[in-house]
């Protein structure tokens, strides 16, 4: 993502697996509209949002995904 900045411009971005949030870091540096990070560890969830913080991205949030469960974080479908 910032070695080609202008993919994500204004885009929503969605982390899976997120780990520490580097990649959604990432996202939000290069101009991401919005950005959301999920794991499944709780640990992960705070090392997102501190890796966030201490980046100066308030952009980013994070939430719990387990995909083993069946369930998306978000509806991904787009209305025309």
């Amino acid at each position: 993502i910032l070695d080609r900045p202008g993919t994500g411009v204004g885009r929503d971005v969605l982390d899976v697996a997120s780990g520490s949030g580097l990649v959604a870091v990432a996202a939000a540096k290069a101009g991401a509209r919005s950005v959301l990070a999920g794991d499944i560890d709780d640990n992960a969830l705070a090392a997102i949002m501190l890796n966030a913080a201490a980046n100066g991205v308030p952009g980013v949030t994070s939430r719990r995904v387990d995909l083993a469960a069946g369930s998306a974080p978000i509806n991904l479908a787009r209305s025309p």
